[in-house]
């Protein structure tokens, strides 16, 4: 399955005029609210290949079906983009390979935000459905509403329903959904046994929960939907239906929730804790932008932001699509405001004004 996504050029203008109407006068600022790059945004709009999960991101936040405006596209044919670019990580995809190959398998990947956790899983998951004849079920837990977190019988409801869409099941949750005798983990975990994980018997499925942090702050529907997930794992060391479901679950900050030990699916399976890049995988990532940098400026680059992939990404993306500046000029101009880092520094601003406080 294509990896990125292209907004049809007849509906251009369209996602041009949704942006100013939901009050962007700034692409920057949209890219601000949805923690993702200037570089995605301008492509959304202007009809080149985006990322599939931060395409119906975009879509969501402008009110667009993204399913009606998106074309798909062969990242194959886009060499130049930033979707069809991903630098290999043989010993972390190997390693995520071989755990999920493993009846009832359970692993986390923990990183801080943008250093490759969505790419990397979904390498590994391409990788098992081509080689292994696994369905993938990609969710990531920004596309539900706070209304969903909020509550668990709707969260359950929602994932139940974004599971089926990505294994291409319709939704039968009137079916098996019993809204007066049982609870909403009962009725949730049936809906898996019965019916999503009961299809394809020969058929193993990975369930990815990206972001999943984001239902920590809401302690009572978090205790309660990773305490079902455990309940789960368990289930799969004696349930033939469950052995067929590998769990992967995708997160930032840490759990600073308190979960019983024996109700937590994060002290079961195992942990994957991604790195910065390597210098091999540096100069991977600049040859896969067609930019021949000498290694002083390789230096002078990697000590300004590290070999962070997402930091370098955004400075040799500028490099490649800028006109009229030079490298010193993104030296000198990328800490500042207006430099091409601005919506990555400004997410942490919220949390620096509150260490300061």
């Amino acid at each position: 399955m294509p990896r990125s996504l292209r907004v049809d050029k007849k509906y251009i203008p369209q996602v041009k005029s949704a942006l100013r109407n939901k009050g962007y006068s700034r692409q920057i600022d949209l890219a601000a609210d949805l923690d993702c790059s200037l570089t995605t945004i301008s492509s959304f709009l202007n009809g080149r290949p985006v990322d599939r999960k931060y395409f119906r991101e975009i879509c969501k936040v402008l009110g667009q079906d993204w399913q009606k405006i998106a074309v798909l596209e062969d990242s194959s044919e886009g060499n130049d983009t930033e979707a069809s670019i991903y630098v290999q990580r043989p010993e972390l995809e190997d390693k995520c390979y071989q755990k999920l190959v493993k009846p009832g398998a359970v692993i986390r990947i923990k990183a801080p935000k943008r250093l490759g956790k969505t790419s990397l899983i979904t390498q590994v998951i391409q990788q098992l459905e081509q080689k292994q004849n696994y369905q993938g079920a990609y969710l990531p837990f920004r596309l539900a509403e706070q209304t969903d977190l909020e509550e668990l019988d709707k969260l359950l409801k929602w994932l139940c329903i974004s599971v089926g869409q990505a294994l291409g099941l319709e939704n039968k949750l009137n079916t098996y959904w019993d809204e007066k005798y049982s609870t909403s983990k009962m009725n949730c975990t049936n809906y898996f046994e019965a019916y999503l994980l009961n299809q394809r018997a020969d058929s193993p499925v990975i369930l990815c929960l990206d972001d999943v942090d984001l239902v920590f702050p809401y302690a009572a529907v978090a205790q309660d939907f990773l305490g079902m997930l455990r309940a789960w794992h368990e289930k799969s060391k004696i349930s033939k239906i469950w052995k067929r479901l590998r769990l992967v679950l995708v997160h930032s900050t840490d759990v600073y929730i308190k979960l019983d030990i024996n109700a937590s699916p994060f002290n079961v399976g195992s942990t994957i804790n991604l790195p910065e890049f390597t210098d091999k995988q540096v100069n991977d990532l600049i040859s896969q932008h067609d930019l021949h940098l000498t290694q002083k400026q390789t230096e002078k680059l990697t000590d300004l932001v590290g070999k962070h992939p997402y930091l370098l990404q955004e400075a040799l993306n500028d490099l490649k699509n800028a006109q009229d500046s030079s490298f010193d000029d993104l030296l000198k101009e990328a800490p500042i405001e207006t430099g091409i880092y601005s919506s990555h520094l400004r997410s942490y601003w919220p949390n620096f004004k509150k260490t300061m406080n």
